[in-house]
Order: C-alpha cells, then sequence, then structure tokens
C-alpha cells in the first residue's frame, strides 16, 4: 500500500467519523427543540393542550451529507403563525404574539453549529 493509499483511507474514514457524528447532532438538537417549543406553547382554555401537546420532529430528507429534520405542529398547525405572530380579533383588536418558535430555534441553530464545530 502507498502512502496515498493509505492517505485516503484516513480521510475516508474521518469523513464517515463526521458525518456520523453530524447526523447524531442534527437528530438529537431536533428533538429537543420540539420539547423546548412544547414547553414554551401557549395553554389556554381556548388554545388548549392540544396546540403544545402537538409538536412533532420528522426526517424530511437522507441526503447523502446531511439530513433534514423538519419540527412541526401536528395536532394545530393552523394555529403556529396566529399565535407566534398575533393577529386581529373580531371586534378589530389585536392579540399580542407569543414567541415560542423563532427564540427557540434561533438557540437550536447556535448549539448545533457549536457541537458541530467541535466534532470537526
Amino acid at each position: 500500500m502507498s502512502w496515498t493509499e493509505d492517505l485516503m483511507d484516513a480521510l475516508t474514514e474521518y469523513t464517515d467519523e463526521v458525518m456520523n457524528d453530524t447526523k447524531e447532532i442534527f437528530e438529537d438538537e431536533a428533538k429537543k427543540l420540539s420539547k423546548k417549543i412544547k414547553a414554551d406553547s401557549p395553554r389556554s382554555d381556548k388554545v388548549g393542550r392540544h396546540y403544545a401537546n402537538g409538536w412533532r420532529v420528522a426526517n424530511t430528507t437522507e441526503s447523502s451529507l446531511t439530513p433534514e429534520y423538519t419540527v412541526y405542529n401536528k395536532l394545530k398547525p393552523q394555529l403556529t403563525h396566529l399565535l407566534q405572530g398575533g393577529h386581529a380579533n373580531r371586534d378589530g383588536s389585536r392579540t399580542e404574539g407569543i414567541e415560542h418558535i423563532d427564540k427557540n430555534e434561533d438557540e437550536a441553530v447556535e448549539r448545533t453549529v457549536k457541537r458541530i464545530e467541535g466534532v470537526i
């Protein structure tokens, strides 16, 4: 075996290890994000616990480089933009939004980047 083959084998092994670690990081952070959004979701008599308990994680695509996970609300998907950004009421007044998605998403992105930098 020549040194170029040894180098290629080492690089391939390193790449495989990094890919496996990043896939685990993405999956773990998606699950953490779902739990944090669930914890921060509004719970009231009108909205009910169904909205807060509806957060799920789905593996959207499994590409050769990185997986793609989607965090979504399965039970009440029509409420996410209304509760996050606020909405108009029937009497013309406005309801303030309850920020529970954006702040958790930003934190998850920061954590993911730091963890991936640690792996590399």
